[in-house]
């Protein structure tokens, strides 16, 4: 059932993380900006998002992350690491939702069960980053 399910769900969450990285990227007033509106958001979190986007280069950090993990997870190279730095980010994520803007947390939410459920799929990737010793070098690398 994994293996029908799983390129599904890495698809999904490649796709999602490039459609929202792609929307802020888009120009205003162009009109693949008028097709593709960026979510309205409460007080409280349009406060939030707007220092985050008056750093600059914090977004757009953000973004070249979010779309360098979306290719990722699309083209299945690194997508081990790819999970394991895109889990803070949508934890994060779910949890400005709660506490800031919950009406618009649906897609946070997509992303990160798709996250969770794919950290699973991959779980057997992840034993030897999660033993309690790490294993002795070769004695040929110095």
């Amino acid at each position: 059932m994994n293996k029908r399910i799983e390129p599904i769900a890495r698809t999904a969450l490649g796709l999602l993380l490039l459609f929202y990285g792609f929307i802020f990227v888009l120009p205003e007033g162009s009109q693949a900006a008028a097709m593709f509106p960026k979510p309205r958001l409460g007080d409280e979190a349009l406060v939030f998002v707007k220092a985050i986007m008056d750093t600059n280069s914090l977004l757009y950090l953000l973004v070249f992350a979010q779309l360098v993990l979306g290719l990722a997870m699309l083209t299945r190279r690194f997508a081990t690491i790819a999970l394991i730095v895109l889990f803070p980010f949508s934890f994060a994520l779910v949890w400005f939702h709660i506490s800031m803007d919950p009406p618009t947390m649906l897609p946070a939410l997509v992303l990160f069960v798709l996250n969770v459920y794919l950290i699973y799929v991959y779980k057997g990737n992840f034993k030897d980053l999660l033993k309690k010793a790490p294993k002795e070098p070769d004695g040929d690398a110095q």
